[in-house]
């Protein structure tokens, strides 16, 4: 490494240091850049998610064992993700088939994300066989392997990891065989495994372990772990290996203090005219480009050039549209807060949560109470709470010895979320992944 990189490298950990979590021994390659949290935002930011795509290649390219993408809740990571994996926005050389999960679809533990692997390489791989003339041929015994595998566990629901080995014995087919078709068959294109809200890793060290020794290390694969910067900091507590040889990219996120609750109570006013239809993009371009300037001079911890490659966009858009930009910005200032039923803007277990609170006696409750009735560990529970304070939507009040959370007001019409909302819905109508 040159002087020069070397010095790259000790700045950019300082500024973390300064922004994020303490993190001693990690080799981390770029420092904490905006991105917008909501796929309608990506309007007119090519520019700057090519640079995060880039910047996840030379990751990539440099063979971490893991790549872990920071931010708190609404930061843009489930979104940074979602693009990656619809259009394989890395440019260069570096080329992957990516496999996204989201681990809170995988609450029943490891057995389900390893069937859930096994099925999304089955059908990558016999998509890019069915693909190549030539690969087909080459590989045909593989390809019946990896269909028939898939077939058969769609058909049989198994539940275990134990009860699929023991079926793939009696019908011929076995694990080993696809495995090895898949290493083969990956020597080609790199697997990168996109794990979203692995909030799981600060609870469960060991079925972190085994799903990175049996998912990504057994193929040859690279991880990329979306976390909240809370379960970093639990991770760099335990010092132990999960830190060591792994990537960084934390996502700073335009959720911040004015320009976080403008965003907000945007995306209300656009859903208050209209529940049943999603926000046009265009009514998010003048307000965009009024917010990148905003945090483009604001922002800390980001490399020089990335700061100056968003101003600069940020001027040509204040020159075009700075009118409309401060027409928007004033409407938004004065605009009386939309009752709506339910908040779109949160994760699906998020928009769960603040349903319950919103219909508990005196309408708060406690982390104990709230764990029960979600069915996940304390621990998930609090940091779900905890991104939901970190977005402005709850609050806490300490009574003697314990802690009472609700949904915060606005002082203008009160709770945003009616009395009851939310019974019986589903998340269909959700703007955020």
């Amino acid at each position: 490494m040159t002087k020069s990189a070397e010095l790259f490298f000790q700045t950019v950990r300082e500024r973390l240091a300064e922004s994020g979590p303490q993190i001693n021994d990690w080799r981390t390659v770029f420092s904490e850049d905006p991105v917008l949290a909501h796929p309608e935002l990506f309007v007119g930011q090519v520019e700057e998610l090519k640079l995060l795509a880039n910047m996840l290649a030379d990751a990539l390219k440099h063979a971490y064992n893991r790549i872990f993408i920071i931010g708190p809740s609404g930061s843009g990571k489930t979104s940074f993700l979602s693009l990656i994996y619809s259009t394989q926005a890395v440019t260069g050389e570096y080329t992957f088939t990516p496999i996204y999960f989201n681990v809170e679809d995988y609450e029943k533990g490891f057995s389900a994300i390893y069937l859930g692997t096994i099925l999304r390489l089955c059908a990558v791989l016999k998509g890019q066989l069915e693909a190549s003339r030539e690969d087909s041929k080459k590989y045909k015994k593989h390809l019946e392997l990896c269909g028939s595998l898939a077939d058969k566990i769609v058909r049989g629901n198994f539940k275990t990891v134990e009860e699929v080995e023991e079926f793939a014995k009696k019908s011929g087919v076995c694990k080993e065989n696809v495995m090895k078709a898949l290493q083969e068959r990956l020597t080609k294109k790199e697997i990168v495994f996109l794990f979203d809200d692995a909030y799981f890793v600060s609870e469960d060290r060991q079925l972190f372990a085994k799903i990175e020794e049996t998912i990504v290390k057994q193929l040859g694969g690279i991880g990329v772990f979306a976390l909240y910067p809370e379960t970093v900091k639990v991770l760099s507590d335990q010092k132990d290996e999960i830190l060591k040889y792994s990537a960084a990219l934390q996502i700073g996120s335009l959720s911040v203090s004015d320009c976080k609750e403008l965003i907000r109570r945007r995306l209300l006013l656009v859903r208050g005219r209209n529940l049943d239809d999603a926000p046009s993009p265009d009514d998010f371009k003048p307000f965009v480009e009024g917010a990148i300037e905003y945090v483009a001079t604001v922002a800390r911890g980001n490399p020089l050039s990335f700061i100056l490659k968003l101003k600069e966009a940020a001027l040509k858009a204040k020159e075009q549209k700075q009118a409309i930009v401060t027409k928007e910005i004033a409407v938004l200032a004065n605009a009386k807060t939309v009752t709506i039923p339910q908040y779109f803007h949160v994760t699906r277990k998020q928009n769960e949560i603040l349903q319950i609170i919103n219909n508990s006696e005196n309408g708060e409750i406690t982390v104990d109470a709230l764990h029960e009735k979600l069915g996940v560990t304390t621990v998930t529970t609090y940091l779900h709470l905890q991104a939901l304070i970190d977005s402005g939507l709850v609050e806490r009040e300490k009574k003697v010895r314990t802690y009472y959370y609700r949904i915060k007001k606005n002082t203008d019409s009160g709770s945003i979320i009616p009395k009851g909302a939310g019974e019986g819905q589903d998340s269909k109508g959700l703007i955020a992944p």
